[in-house]
């Protein structure tokens, strides 16, 4: 049975949940969900049969009916190739998979498979999927249309807050991250994102000193606000820590209190694990255990 533990990532209404459990007894490691309809479908498994791994979804009702649930495959063995991908289709119901060959070239850094790997949060966006390098400063971005994937520079490194986060507003890729005092909080939107030599444009500076002012809760207790979300339609920011979220609006400079959690419960790596949720209607098609 399914629970939050197996919850994995959100696009556009739809869920994808992972059963990582050890077991290739299971017949299903991946599942897509869309509670509007309450409806919760089993995806094949990959053959040849293997561990779940990292894993997002990529859906786009404004583009295509169809979603697609994409693995990445981290290899322990330096090769020329040390990342795949595994993609499957919910309008041909099977799995294809291909090698990530980056046209940037890494630090030697990220030459092992474990510093290569990437965080947890995935952005899709007009066919590609975005997401930030777990050791070196990069967001990789993955085509899932063609082997032309890039690895691109974060505006600046050794940022307070490391991995920083990324989001969509507007139809443009956004990425946050405090600077190296902690105690400013920058917005970027990436330009010319499908180029090949993308560039990143500030657009924003939040004040933390200004902003833990009004909350003196927080600044007792010693939490720092992180990104948590990034209005898709609007220039609302929502900054978190483990007690409470905001909402806060980059243009007027005003910040408004989602919820703040009672006594002895805490948000839990919500830059990772918190997400925007929209209703999305689509109907979801069964598939069999035929799967190539």
């Amino acid at each position: 049975m399914l629970s939050s533990d197996h919850y994995f990532d959100c696009c556009n209404g739809l869920l994808l949940f992972v059963r990582r459990e050890q077991r290739e007894a299971l017949p299903h490691y991946y599942f897509v969900c869309n509670t509007t309809t309450r409806q919760c479908v089993a995806i094949p498994n990959p053959r040849p049969r293997t561990a779940p791994f990292a894993a997002a979804i990529a859906y786009d009702p404004a583009k295509s009916p169809h979603y697609k649930v994409v693995r990445f495959i981290y290899f322990e063995e330096k090769t020329s190739c040390p990342v795949k991908l595994d993609i499957f289709s919910s309008d041909t119901g099977k799995w294809v998979r291909r090698g990530v060959m980056l046209s940037t070239e890494l630090p030697l850094a990220a030459a092992d498979a474990d510093e290569y790997g990437c965080i947890r949060r995935s952005i899709y966006l007009d066919g590609m999927i975005y997401k930030l390098s777990f050791v070196v400063n990069y967001l990789i971005r993955f085509d899932l249309n063609a082997p032309s994937d890039v690895a691109i520079e974060l505006p600046h490194k050794n940022a307070a807050a490391c991995h920083g986060f990324i989001g969509m507003s507007r139809g443009s890729l956004c990425y946050s991250n405090h600077d190296e005092s902690g105690l400013m909080i920058s917005v970027w939107l990436l330009e010319d994102r499908c180029k090949r030599d993308p560039s990143w444009k500030l657009t924003h500076r939040i004040s933390m000193d200004s902003l833990t002012s009004k909350y003196p809760d927080v600044r007792n207790s010693g939490f720092h606000f992180h990104t948590y979300a990034i209005h898709p339609a609007s220039d609302i920011i929502f900054l978190g820590n483990p007690n409470m979220v905001l909402s806060y609006d980059l243009k007027s400079n005003k910040s408004e209190e989602v919820f703040k959690l009672s006594s002895g419960l805490k948000i839990s790596l919500g830059q990772h694990f918190v997400h925007l949720y929209s209703p999305c209607f689509a109907v979801l098609s069964n598939f069999d255990n035929n799967c190539g």
